[in-house]
């Protein structure tokens, strides 16, 4: 995995999730989200966005929105897969595991990798986890 990038200004940046680093994830537009469904959906499409924001740069993102629709491709993680993998190939590997870390994250699931990683299946455990904990109204989203 990638512990260094180049942004889009030519300088190297560390990707660490530390709280400094700006994101334009708002907790309060997710709340607004009426279903379940919906806030995941939601908060999987900011961490999407803000990940390919960190590796790739606002220009990158802008890029990737040019060819995709990222916010239907947030509903459907198996497409957004191809989809990217057909733009990135094996590059779409360290994106993919940055959006999964930072869905993780923001839905407050414990991260463990386990073997080969499968976006598609972490996608789904996250959305296992987030309804059972919201079930027992332990996520405060």
């Amino acid at each position: 995995m990638f512990d260094l990038f180049e942004n889009d200004k030519g300088s190297v940046a560390s990707l660490s999730f530390n709280d400094s680093q700006p994101s334009l994830w708002d907790p309060s537009m997710v709340r607004a989200v009426a279903t379940e469904e919906e806030k995941f959906d939601e908060t999987l499409r900011w961490s999407i966005q803000d990940a390919i924001r960190n590796i790739l740069g606002e220009s990158g993102l802008e890029a990737v929105r040019s060819i995709l629709h990222l916010d239907q491709l947030a509903k459907n993680p198996g497409e957004f897969h191809s989809q990217m993998d057909r733009i990135f190939g094996r590059g779409v590997l360290p994106i993919e595991s940055v959006v999964v870390k930072a869905l993780f994250r923001r839905l407050n699931l414990p991260y463990v990798e386990s073997g080969l990683f499968d976006f598609v299946r972490y996608i789904n455990h996250a959305k296992r986890e987030f309804s059972r904990t919201r079930s027992k109204g332990m996520v405060p989203i």
